[in-house]
């Protein structure tokens, strides 16, 4: 091997595979990258335009093409494949296009997907990518690539432009023929508008049950399977023109609210549009909300029975995440929030301004989530005496802070009470 890593005089057996499957690749018959699987091809060019990439380093190298696909890459990229190129270079297609992406995405696991992309003219290209081999010695991956056909810009819109306009909102599109359940499914695995054909298939609403039992959530799959039918979705379709179902999938690992939504095509009746769109953020977002209202109000009812505190808080031992409840208008005048990222830093941040002069190193000295929780293992609770600034004027209180469980959850429930002498 010289300096560049090509191979000098013999070939590496563990290499062998690799070059093997390069080279049994027919460039002229389509089947040997179809597997016979996908069986929707049309015969667009006489010759298929076909070739097969090397990726090694985020580079490329064309290892062998056609005529044809030597053609399109020349009429749409201006890149020529005549000259033999030995070398790894920049991808001609743009290192962050869609079609590249989808090719590392095929390469590292799905294996084989389609792609529609628009070229600069306003053409759209339909391609087809394979995984061909993998070279363990020099870490490189053969996909082999097939131009399938090439729509002119001026024939108007087509269902997969509709789909490629709902991608920026939808991680998986499905049409759907109602007539014979025949459908596409779509995806856009990098965003934006970019869209790859993921499988076409028969028996829609059967592959879905059957995706759900091992996609769906386990605590949803059972109602998701309850009501996800071609009766019900038809019958809610021409009850108010769209279904909607909120669920969690495990695609990847863990779970992820998504959100499904189902309408008929405006121009044809027996075809409809199903969108599933993550919706993870908005839902924990929600689920926190609610739980700060929960929590403000079991609050507030503490607080009715005992005019002595000022504010109480609920506060996560681990992270430190905290909602406060103040009854007392001077109290909220302090600027304190009603909730927080980290309870025990943010308590140091505004004792700086409110705690009297006199008191901060003191309260500086003891507030620390340290000694608060020492407190907590050894005496059960935590107390603190110091003196806050009321509009102005001294005032002394004492905070407490205990342990609590709440719903199999370990809280701390801290009170900053006015402090009253015993008699």
């Amino acid at each position: 091997m010289n300096a560049t890593g090509h191979q000098i005089g013999y070939e590496n057996p563990e290499e062998s595979a690799y070059f093997e499957a390069i080279g049994r690749v027919n460039l002229y018959d389509l089947a040997v990258i179809a597997n016979e699987d996908e069986n929707s091809f049309q015969n667009f060019f006489n010759i298929l335009p076909m070739g097969i990439m090397e990726i090694r380093n985020g580079k490329v190298r064309f290892a062998r093409s056609n005529q044809s696909y030597r053609d399109f890459m020349k009429r749409f990229f201006g890149f020529d494949l005549s000259n033999e190129v030995s070398e790894f270079t920049a991808t001609p297609f743009g290192s962050g296009s869609g079609f590249m992406n989808l090719v590392r995405s095929c390469c590292n696991s799905r294996g084989r997907a389609f792609f529609d992309e628009q070229m600069p003219d306003g053409s759209v290209v339909h391609s087809f990518v394979r995984k061909i081999s993998y070279n363990p010695v020099t870490e490189t991956v053969a996909a082999a690539i097939a131009v399938l056909s090439i729509r002119d810009p001026n024939e108007g819109t087509t269902y997969a432009d509709i789909a490629r306009t709902l991608a920026a909102d939808y991680y998986n599109i499905y049409y759907v023929d109602l007539k014979t359940d025949r459908f596409i499914e779509y995806s856009s695995p990098v965003g934006g508008e970019e869209l790859a054909v993921e499988r076409h298939g028969d028996r829609f609403f059967d592959m879905m049950r059957q995706d759900a039992l091992t996609r769906v959530y386990e605590p949803d799959r059972e109602s998701f399977l309850a009501d996800f039918s071609k009766e019900k979705i038809l019958n809610e379709l021409d009850r108010q023109s769209v279904y909607t179902a909120t669920y969690r999938l495990i695609d990847t690992g863990r779970p992820l609210y998504v959100s499904m939504k189902i309408t008929r095509m405006q121009m044809d009746r027996d075809k409809i549009i199903l969108g599933i769109n993550i919706i993870d953020s908005q839902m924990k977002q929600k689920e926190y909300t609610d739980n700060i209202q929960r929590e403000q109000n079991a609050l507030a009812r503490v607080m009715a029975i005992n005019e002595d505190y000022l504010s109480l808080y609920t506060v996560d031992p681990v992270s430190g995440k905290y909602v406060e409840y103040s009854s007392s208008k001077d109290y909220e005048d302090l600027g304190f929030g009603k909730s927080g990222e980290d309870f025990f830093r943010q308590g140091v941040i505004d004792g700086k301004r409110t705690v009297l002069p006199e008191d901060l190193p003191y309260y500086l000295e003891n507030f620390t989530k340290e000694k608060i929780m020492d407190a907590i293992r050894q005496d059960g609770a935590y107390r603190l005496v110091y003196h806050l600034l009321i509009q102005g004027k001294p005032q002394k209180v004492i905070l407490k802070i205990a342990p609590f469980t709440e719903n199999g959850e370990n809280k701390l429930f801290a009170g900053v009470r006015a402090w009253r002498e015993r008699r």
